[in-house]
């Protein structure tokens, strides 16, 4: 297939580039995905491996790398490590994961983290590990997530300038000589240089002393909204009243498809807490209106509150 990017500047200068790819094309670059949403444990000090990301081939340069996770202990003072390498060689992250104050199987740790590196060519194992503080206290650990994409649009991929507000054609050449147009920057639509993107932020403090789930943030897609692989991601602080009991929170899909679900328990009661919770989840092959809420909930009759919640979706492959 021959790919021919032409850019109109706001002058109407045309500047284009042929650029020859095998296979399919992706103009978001390269990524790849894992998830594992059961339950892992070990009382062993030796690290253990539960997740395994086997990257395509992918060109030299440079990869952002993001892992989540969550974790408790049979014990709730006493730590589970959690590492992140590459190849078995090179370390990204060596932390002891804190549990909860107490020792209830409802209290995760989450955490997440992400760094930019640069990799050679060619096919990548990133690991994801853990091990327990010692032989006396089980260590368990839950969704854990890895995802990998290009940093940057290198020329290797797709050399073209994605200024906002350029309007952003593809003419494909099909094998009988036959041209078709396809516009990547939608009318109305934002663009990055892996696709849609749009954010919604809530800032301000909210709070309920209910049980039943409240809304704290929407964000809203348009019917417009192209097919694709999407990244959502999301973050927020939070306080709870008391020390003795459990504030939740979720992340909702169109009110039916819970993508993450919290309980937590603050180690201090006291409303200037800065609590955060933060990560990310893969949509598969999804177009068009969805919602994507933030909510929470008092669970022990005291008061949950919430601010600086932000949600973010961005299109990452043009999707099957």
């Amino acid at each position: 297939m021959k790919l021919h990017p032409k850019q109109l500047h706001q002058e109407s200068a045309e500047v284009g580039q042929t650029i020859v790819y095998s296979g399919s094309w992706m103009p978001y670059g390269t990524y790849a995905y894992v998830s594992d949403e059961s339950e892992d444990n070990t009382s062993s000090e030796s690290w253990q491996q539960v997740l395994r990301l086997t990257t395509p081939s992918l060109p030299e340069g440079y990869y952002e790398i993001n892992w989540q996770g969550a974790v408790r202990t049979s014990w709730g003072f006493k730590p589970t490590y959690v590492q992140i390498y590459i190849d078995d060689t090179v370390e990204v992250l060596t932390a002891s994961m804190f549990a909860e104050k107490d020792m209830s199987s409802n209290q995760r740790l989450a955490f997440n983290g992400s760094t930019v590196l640069h990799m050679t060519s060619g096919t990548h194992n990133i690991d994801m590990d853990f091990r327990a503080y010692s032989s006396d206290y089980i260590s368990y650990i839950y969704s854990k997530k890895l995802f990998i994409r290009e940093f940057h649009i290198t020329s290797s991929s797709l050399d073209f300038d994605t200024t906002e507000g350029c309007d952003l054609r593809l003419k494909q050449i099909d094998q009988a000589g036959a041209e078709d147009d396809q516009k990547l920057a939608w009318d109305g639509l934002k663009y990055s240089p892996y696709g849609y993107i749009q954010d919604a932020e809530s800032t301000v403090s909210s709070s309920t002393t209910s049980s039943t789930y409240q809304q704290k943030l929407r964000l809203t897609t348009p019917s417009t909204m192209p097919y694709g692989t999407y990244m959502v991601y999301w973050h927020w602080t939070w306080y709870y009243s008391i020390n003795t009991g459990n504030a939740g929170f979720r992340v909702q899909l169109d009110d039916t498809t819970t993508l993450q679900e919290w309980e937590k328990e603050p180690k201090d009661s006291s409303t200037d807490q800065d609590n955060t919770i933060s990560g990310f989840y893969r949509l598969l092959n999804i177009s068009g209106s969805h919602d994507i809420d933030v909510d929470y909930k008092s669970i022990s009759a005291a008061t949950t509150g919430i601010q600086k919640a932000y949600l973010i979706i961005e299109q990452v492959d043009i999707g099957d």
